[in-house]
């Protein structure tokens, strides 16, 4: 308990302080001197992103804009950059933890279109199977959807890289209810 509080210490000291505590540096940044610096060339593609998306409201188009710009980015790496605090400066809570990509006004809302764009599945509708099953073409997650046809709505399960990314051949969407969920639950 001691070391762990003692390792603890140490980490919120070098946070306060504006050293990195790990390897792990969000794209945008290098380490230089143990503290974040600006590598500038994708500090570009961050505001380009942020940019857009606060433009067009939409992240499925951001993301496009920034694959044809920039390469390939997927819709979760693009959704979370828009959501990572260190664009800011800001950290856990600490001002000017690194030197800032982003205004806090523009990032602020940037979170705010986000909330409002987040689809809310129908309550007491189950998605039991939601990034469990795997495509066989290319390995991806299989999520959860609804589809309306001839005014009923289906669940159904599709790859998420081949709708958003555009990186997977794989078209078919699953039907939860007739076949899915039947063959798994029975075997």
């Amino acid at each position: 308990d001691r070391t762990s509080e003692r390792i603890k210490a140490v980490f919120k000291h070098k946070k306060e302080q504006g050293e990195v505590c790990s390897g792990r540096v969000p794209y945008g940044y290098v380490i230089k001197d143990k503290k974040l610096a600006i590598e500038e060339k994708q500090a570009q593609e961050i505001r380009d992103l942020f940019n857009y998306y606060e433009r067009c409201n939409n992240l499925s188009k951001t993301r496009q804009y920034i694959s044809n710009k920039y390469g390939h980015i997927d819709y979760m790496k693009a959704r979370r950059r828009l959501t990572n605090e260190k664009y800011t400066g800001n950290f856990d809570n600490i001002k000017d933890y690194c030197p800032a990509i982003i205004p806090q006004k523009q990032f602020d809302n940037v979170q705010k279109l986000l909330k409002q764009n987040k689809k809310e599945y129908k309550k007491g509708v189950d998605y039991i199977f939601s990034g469990l099953l795997k495509c066989k073409y290319c390995g991806g997650s299989m999520h959860a959807n609804n589809r309306k046809r001839s005014g009923k709505d289906y669940k159904i399960y599709r790859c998420e890289k081949a709708y958003r990314d555009k990186a997977c051949t794989n078209m078919y969407s699953i039907p939860e209810k007739n076949i899915l969920e039947k063959h798994i639950l029975n075997h």
